[in-house]
């Protein structure tokens, strides 16, 4: 059974009958303010969702659907979000530092005054994202990722690894 807390007045906000929300179906759910850190959310459809001002840090999003999902204000530190389905979420005010995003989808995605500070960005999809004021120090991409057209990451802090097999 998994039960979902509020962060601050650790309030019941839902009971589920499962062991853990890997590959739970939660599209348009509303979460606001949740405490799910370090929850195991791999492959969960959360298409939609609210989730503003979660607490996600460490947790596995990885392969998880959160299109159109609101995420501002939502602390996802460390969080695994490889391969993520992610466009048009909004991630304003969002902290990802430390986040892998290796592979994500973040087409049309708001990261507006994101941190991103040592996110690994490599092979995500980044084309037509807003990326305003966002800080992207020390966060890392390869050829692979797909930056928006007027975006340097190189010129905002980021640093461009060669992922490429030395065999």
């Amino acid at each position: 059974m998994v039960l979902i807390r509020h962060r601050v007045t650790s309030q019941l906000l839902m009971e589920l009958e499962v062991e853990n929300l890997a590959y739970v179906t939660l599209p348009n759910v509303n979460l606001c303010q949740a405490d799910l850190s370090g929850m195991n959310l791999e492959g969960a459809d959360l298409c939609k969702a609210n989730l503003s001002e979660t607490l996600l840090d460490n947790s596995n999003l990885s392969f998880s659907d959160l299109t159109f999902a609101c995420l501002s204000n939502a602390s996802l530190q460390h969080a695994d979000m490889n391969t993520a389905e992610m466009s048009f979420c909004d991630l304003t005010h969002a902290n990802l530092r430390g986040a892998n995003l290796y592979g994500s989808d973040l087409f049309g995605a708001n990261l507006k005054c994101t941190d991103l500070t040592e996110a690994n960005l490599c092979g995500a999809d980044l084309d037509q994202a807003i990326l305003d004021d966002a800080n992207l120090q020390y966060a890392v991409y390869d050829k692979e990722t797909r930056p928006p057209s007027h975006v340097s990451l190189k010129n905002r802090g980021a640093i461009l690894i060669d992922n490429s097999s030395k065999y």
